[in-house]
């Protein structure tokens, strides 16, 4: 029998991209018997095979597994999600409709008047790098649930507006430092005093949450968050004085409180910015001052 050393190359193809050369040294025994392989060299190269073919699989995936699962569990309590939703199970390799990735973390899910219904049982606060959460004008449901976010995400939009979402407006909402903007209008919560987390978002720009069935007396310190802009609360309940004192933040350009049960006012004289008050009790009496003018 005579032993000689031949070079072999195996070549894998993977579905994306060009084939991976791989290049070993396999001793094949050739002998006059006819005997092409030994059992050993047959060994090596099924291991060498089955070695690539485990890294193919790992490869595939473009989405950490952990903001995957976080995303498959939302969806399993939607209906009406974008069909490759359900076609492909990797959201940020196709990607998928309205998710936007970053070095394989989910950083934006944006999915604004899709005729989505359901809920939002489950929690995704392990999707830390998510900067927006944008389903508004869809036909969700239910309660929010209290842990539906988390401490350790970096949230800075969330829009839920227009939708059927019932319940109290979240009471926990002081979890997210990072937020500028929130929208809650038009759903379908119950009445609930004033929620003590608006003076505990101290990055908002914007605070919108219009048709809200809040009341109580709206506490002034919303007003003095360092970046806030606008405030819309209108078609609320609001009532007792409304109060905008010298602590106002200078970038505060509107103040929309119309429609509530605000029955009086103390206003900073240095506040030169929209404010109005049309449809409540305070302008009964006071029909000609701007913030009474429609």
């Amino acid at each position: 029998m005579d032993d000689r050393l031949f070079h072999t190359t195996i070549v894998i193809l993977f579905p994306f991209g060009g084939p991976v050369h791989a290049r070993t040294d396999i001793p094949i025994h050739y002998t006059k018997r006819k005997l092409p392989w030994d059992f050993r060299a047959t060994a090596q190269l099924l291991f060498l095979l089955s070695f690539f073919a485990s890294g193919i699989h790992l490869n595939l995936s473009a989405t950490d597994s952990g903001d995957a699962e976080e995303l498959q569990s939302l969806k399993s309590h939607w209906q009406n999600t974008p069909q490759i939703w359900d076609q492909i199970d990797d959201p940020c390799g196709a990607p998928w409709v309205g998710v936007t990735c970053t070095n394989s973390r989910i950083t934006s899910l944006k999915l604004p008047s899709m005729s989505l219904a359901g809920n939002l049982r489950d929690r995704i606060g392990g999707l830390t790098e998510l900067r927006s959460f944008h389903f508004n004008r869809n036909q969700l449901s239910g309660f929010i649930p209290p842990v539906l976010f988390s401490s350790d995400m970096m949230l800075i939009h969330v829009r839920l507006n227009r939708n059927a979402l019932s319940g109290e407006v979240p009471k926990n909402r002081n979890n997210l430092t990072n937020l500028k903007e929130l929208d809650l209008s038009n759903n379908s919560f119950y009445s609930s005093e004033s929620s003590e987390w608006f003076s505990t978002l101290p990055s908002l720009t914007t605070l919108v949450i219009e048709n809200g069935s809040l009341q109580g007396t709206l506490t002034p310190k919303v007003f003095s968050f360092p970046d806030i802009q606008q405030v819309l609360l209108r078609n609320n309940a609001f009532n007792g004085t409304f109060d905008l004192d010298d602590s106002f933040s200078p970038q505060l350009q509107l103040v929309d409180l119309r429609n509530n049960q605000i029955s009086a006012v103390t206003l900073s004289a240095d506040y030169k910015n929209k404010l109005i008050l049309v449809g409540n009790p305070v302008c009964t009496g006071l029909p000609n001052v701007s913030f009474c003018q429609p």
